[in-house]
């Protein structure tokens, strides 16, 4: 009885933890459209309307790109938070779903660190207010804090 139990508070504790790193992938993939969208329009388009139609028609084809690679993520990240759950069971090996969920998150969230950076970036850093610079030097310490945490994880 105590098994099953102890089962199911891990199987939890692994869909919060993929929950987690599903929300920041589609976050994620919903900044990465707005840098491309800032970069055709910047970069490629620049006022003229004959181009608008092909940089909608961009932006609708990455986007499609963008949510299947993230419908694959959710799946491969399913896979390996459920394989190490496996082998969570066992007390010595505690920290190993929380190593993965660092492997995973930690770099997912410097990423959006760099994605939100650079559309910050694009619009110009005169136009930042304060909450901004504070969601940057959040995403940035606290995606080096998990990235680290996973090898401390590792070591134990």
């Amino acid at each position: 009885m105590m098994g099953n139990k102890r089962r199911w508070l891990v199987d939890i504790e692994v869909y919060l933890l993929w929950f987690a790193a599903v929300a920041l992938g589609f976050w994620l993939a919903l900044q990465l459209r707005t840098s491309i969208q800032f970069s055709v329009i910047m970069l490629y388009v620049r006022g003229n309307v004959w181009l608008m139609r092909e940089a909608g028609f961009v932006d609708k084809v990455v986007f499609a790109i963008l949510i299947c690679a993230w419908v694959v993520g959710v799946v491969l990240v399913e896979a390996y938070f459920r394989s190490g759950a496996a082998r969570h069971l066992p007390p010595e090996q505690r920290g190993l779903l929380m190593k993965r969920f660092a492997r995973i998150f930690g770099p997912g969230l410097l990423v959006l660190f760099l994605v939100d950076l650079f559309n910050l970036l694009m619009l110009g850093m005169s136009s930042a207010g304060w909450w901004q610079w504070l969601l940057l030097a959040g995403e940035l310490l606290i995606g080096v804090l998990i990235t680290r945490s996973g090898q401390f994880f590792e070591k134990h």
